[in-house]
């Protein structure tokens, strides 16, 4: 997943013979994810009182 671009970037030889649908899945998976994560650390920047 490269996340400047937000899509899935196939690297290896059996990953660029997958679907395209399997890569959206992915990418739609790994972009909530990075989002969740972002809400995560906000949070905890919010418990601990840090500023960023």
């Amino acid at each position: 997943y490269d996340s400047n671009i937000q899509k899935v970037v196939p690297e290896q030889d059996w990953m660029k013979q997958t679907d395209a649908e399997f890569c959206e899945k992915g990418r739609e998976n790994l972009f909530y994810s990075k989002q969740s994560f972002k809400a995560e650390v906000a949070t905890l920047k919010q418990h601990f009182n840090q500023s960023g």
